[in-house]
This record gives C-alpha cells, structure tokens and sequence, in this order.
C-alpha cells in the first residue's frame, strides 16, 4: 500500500459547514415603492377623476392669459399678431398662436376648446414625466414620481389655467427625453446601479432610444423658444451641459448634433419671431432688461437682492412644492430643503441641475412667481423622492422610517388638501362671485357696457390689472396709462372708466384730459359701489395758476 494511499486512509471526514444566512434589512420605503407600484392603476384612476373633477370650462380670468387669448384672435381674425391695433412686441408668441388655431377651428365665441387643450396638454407632460425617469431610473420610480407630480396642487392648478407655463413644461419635459435618450445611453445594468437605493427592482425595462426621442428633442426645443422667456434658462443649461460634457470625455456626435441644434433653434426664432419689427430687432422682455441692466444696473441688483431673494425662501420655493404658504420661517427651513435638492440633481444630470440653477437666477433676476418654478418641478419631484429613500436607507431603522412617511404625507397630505379646495373654487356658481374675491365679478358685464356704447375703435383708460382683461371680453382698447401712453381726445374717441387708480388719475391731469358726459354704468352686486363709463374730453388749462397756488 502506497503512502498516498494510508493518508488518504486515515483522513478525516469533510464536514460541509454552511454559513448562517443573514436576512438583509427590509427597507420600509422598498415596501411602500412596491406597494405603490402594485396599487398603480388604482392610483391613476383616482388621479384622473381629481382632474375630471376639476375641469370647468370657467376662465380664470388672469391679466397674461387674455393678453395671449386678445393676440391669438386677433391672429385667427387676420389681423395679425396685433395688440390693440399694433404690432404686439412682448408676449412670446407659441400660446397666441395655439389660441389662434383654436378660435380658427372652433370660433371665438367659446373658451371650451382652449381648457380642453390645456387639460390635454397636461396629461401629456405626466406621459412624458413618466417617459423621463423610467428611461433614467426604472418603471417603479417613474411610475411614483408621476403620481407624486400630478398630485401636486403647481401641476394640477396651471392644468386649468390659459397660461404658457403648462405648455413650456411639456416642451421642456419633450426635450429632456431626448436629450437623455441621445447624450446617456447606458445598459440596463449601469442604469440599475443608478436608481433608487436598494435590491434589484424587477420592474426595472430600461427604455431605448427611438427615432421619436429625437422628434421630442426638436420639436420641444422648437416649442420652448418660442413660448416663455424662460427658454433662455433652458439653452443656456444645454449649452452648460454639452461643454460640461465635452471637457470630461470625449466629443461625440449626439453631444455636437445637440448643441447644433439649441444654435439653430435660437437663430430661427430670432428671425422668425413676429414680435420684432424694423426698429426693434428683439422682443420686448428682452429689451427691457437690456434697458434696465445698460441704463439702471444698480436698481436691477438691488431688485434682485433685496426683493426677489427674499421672496424666493418666503414663500415661493415652498409654496411651489408644497402647495402652500406653510408660514413665516416654515416657508425659510422648507425652502432651503427644496433648494438643498438642486443640488442633488448634479448628480443625476449635470443639466438637471443647471437647468433649475439658472431658472432660479433668471427668477431672482426679473420677477418671482410660483407658476415660473412649474418648468423644474418634475425634478424637484424626483429629487425630493430620491432624499427621502436615503433617509430611510441611511438613518437606523425606526427613524429612517418615520423620517420617510412623515416627508411624504407631508407633501401628499397637504397638495391633496389644497387640491380639493381648488376643486370646489372650480364648482362654484357663479365663478367669478368667488374667484379672487369676487373682485372680477362684474367685468363680463363692464366688457358689455364697453362694447355696446363705445364705438368700433375706441380708447378706455381703466384701472390697474384690468386693461388686459376688458380688451379681451369687450374688444375694445382698453389701456392703463403710462408715461408713454398719447391720447387726444379732441381727435380720438377717449372714454374713462372711473373708478381708477390714483396713478392713472395722475395721468389725466398731467395730460389734461378730464371727464365729460356720463355714457353708462354697472352696479358690483359683490360691493365697491358702481363702475361708471364717463366719455373724455380735453380739459383747458388754469388761466390764473399762480392765483390758485396763492395761500
């Protein structure tokens, strides 16, 4: 017997040991992903009979919307793009013209094709918020962070609203899918490892690049530029991004293609743009500040330091997240949670992040407003998502957890709340007794008054934030005065609708224009006494001025 095989006679028996199977913590977000996921249709349903709920086919009446809709049948009348009877230079011109092609299709006689387009344009924003993160994260999280989206009362009010913002979102949503189906196509596996936290999502279908993804990167960034000027939030962020992109790796031909395009897109609607004329080769949002910054920059910076900052923590960024005002220094700690969330988004994309930076610095720039945070908000949404899932993941098991439900009540609980009031503003009849107050309640019958004893071109000099409003319903011109405004009654057909603002009362005595025969007047049934139309005339200057200054 050899010595190999003694050994491997007196060997001792392998015993096979296994080692203790440690369960893996079941993170409660997981729970609550998959629960969401599973109920999904469930969740939909309810979504889209809060929208049916609150659709209406009451205008709310708003100084921009008719300002769009007086362009936009003024455009589908032949009169091109007009405002009270000259070439209008400011609002931009995508939502004038898609009002145009309404009143063309439908007449102008009803508003009704206008909501429904606006109510359509909304669930395709939610189709393309889907679109967005399904291709960047996976279904489960698309699927959240669409419900999260239209559930919220900035996404479901400007739903119902004639307003440019709705349309801009789903023009940037359109381009941001391309963008990300062109410039980041990964495998399935790499876009695994950057979604939610957690073990491997079953749900997970990474979407592939189609033809139509470069249909949406055009056709959006087309849509963009001409509707708000927030497109030069958006242009400047891709331009950001591509050379971002460029330095850190190699230059390919989607990057190149990308910021061929946002060049093109700009040329085209500098040329293209029926705002501008032969003495004025920009728009008028353009050139105003250009004014402003050449002419007044220290005013500018004080305006954008002192005011607009201040507005962005109290309350705007919390309001637009949240749907509320939440309160003085409530609205501070929320806001600098929302704004902390920017940030994040540089890691998923760097033109995410950019995208929001330079909408706020254009905000704090020009004007704040919650309706202008509608662009990002989609990101915000998933970014909020995404820290709330790091909570749970990171901090110990029973904090994590409350953390995690508490942040997300918090922000479903009060949308929803806000949202159910929205809908019963929307029910209510007559609108206009309790929309704003009631403080338009008599402006359909004003517009009569304006329309039936004025004649066809006729000058009314009214209130502040009422000039827009009357146009629209009555037709007429109908202005608030400024330092640039010239009127003669003694050729023109000038009318005064008192009661007006002291700046516009100002105004007819510096331009010697006083009130002649009463024509008309409407009785507020909802207070503030009557609103009487007066016929103007040229009033004559004081022949002893010094005698009336005498003490």
């Amino acid at each position: 017997m050899g010595v190999s095989q003694v050994s491997e006679q007196f060997r001792s028996p392998t015993i096979a040991y296994e080692a203790p199977t440690v369960k893996a913590r079941t993170h409660y977000s997981e729970d609550v992903a998959n629960g969401i996921y599973r109920r999904r249709r469930v969740l939909f349903g309810t979504l889209l009979v809060l929208y049916a709920l609150g659709f209406s086919n009451q205008w709310r009446v708003d100084p921009d919307s008719a300002l769009y809709l007086s362009v936009g049948r003024n455009v589908a009348l032949g009169h091109g793009y007009t405002y009270h009877g000259k070439t209008h230079h400011l609002a931009y011109p995508g939502l004038p013209c898609l009002f145009a092609g309404a009143f063309r299709m439908f007449g102008t006689n009803s508003l009704l094709p206008h909501h429904l387009l606006m109510l359509l344009i909304g669930f395709a924003a939610l189709a393309l918020t889907f679109r967005l993160f399904h291709f960047h994260a996976d279904r489960r999280t698309a699927t959240i962070v669409t419900l999260l989206v239209g559930a919220s009362l900035t996404f479901f009010r400007y739903s119902f609203e004639l307003l440019s913002d709705m349309p801009f979102l789903l023009a940037v949503l359109a381009f941001l899918v391309g963008y990300d189906s062109i410039i980041a196509p990964r495998s399935p596996t790499e876009a695994q490892e950057d979604s939610t936290p957690g073990p491997a999502d079953p749900t997970h279908d990474r979407a592939r690049t189609r033809w139509f993804d470069w249909l949406l990167l055009m056709g959006g960034l087309a849509v963009a530029v001409t509707t708000r000027p927030a497109m030069w939030a958006l242009l400047i962020a891709v331009v950001g991004a591509v050379v971002w992109m460029a330095v850190r790796g190699p230059i390919r031909w989607g990057l190149v293609s990308i910021l061929v395009a946002v060049v093109a897109a700009a040329i085209a609607f500098y040329k293209l743009d029926p705002r501008h004329t032969s003495t004025q080769g920009i728009g008028g949002y353009e050139q105003a500040l250009l004014d402003l910054a050449s002419n007044n920059f220290h005013t500018l910076l004080h305006k954008a330091i002192a005011v607009n900052l201040p507005k962005i923590f109290e309350p705007t960024a919390a309001e637009a997240f949240f749907g509320l005002d939440l309160g003085f220094g409530v609205n501070t700690l929320a806001s600098i949670a929302v704004l902390f969330l920017v940030f994040t988004l540089f890691r998923e994309r760097v033109l995410w992040g950019l995208l929001v930076v330079v909408t706020l610095l254009m905000m704090v720039a020009v004007e704040i407003h919650v309706r202008y945070l509608l662009a990002v908000l989609p990101l915000l949404v998933y970014a909020g998502w995404q820290a709330i899932v790091r909570l749970d993941h990171r901090l110990p098991a029973p904090w994590g957890r409350r953390a995690f439900a508490a942040l997300l009540l918090l922000f479903v609980i009060l949308n929803v709340i806000k949202i159910g009031g929205f809908i019963m503003d929307q029910r209510r009849v007559p609108f206009l007794d309790s929309y704003k107050e009631g403080k338009l309640a008599a402006a359909p019958e004003v517009a009569e008054m304006i329309r039936r004893k004025t004649p066809d071109v006729a000058w009314v000099l009214v209130a502040r934030k009422s000039g827009r409003i009357l146009s629209y319903l009555s037709g007429k011109y109908c202005l608030e005065p400024t330092d640039a405004t010239r009127l003669d009654p003694d050729k023109q057909a000038v009318y005064v609708l008192q009661p007006l603002d002291e700046t516009s009362s100002k105004w007819m005595v510096d331009e010697r224009i006083a009130l002649g025969p009463e024509v008309g007047s409407v009785l507020n049934h909802k207070g503030g006494g009557a609103q009487v139309l007066y016929r103007a005339l040229r009033s004559h200057p004081d022949p002893h001025p010094e005698a009336r200054a005498a003490p």
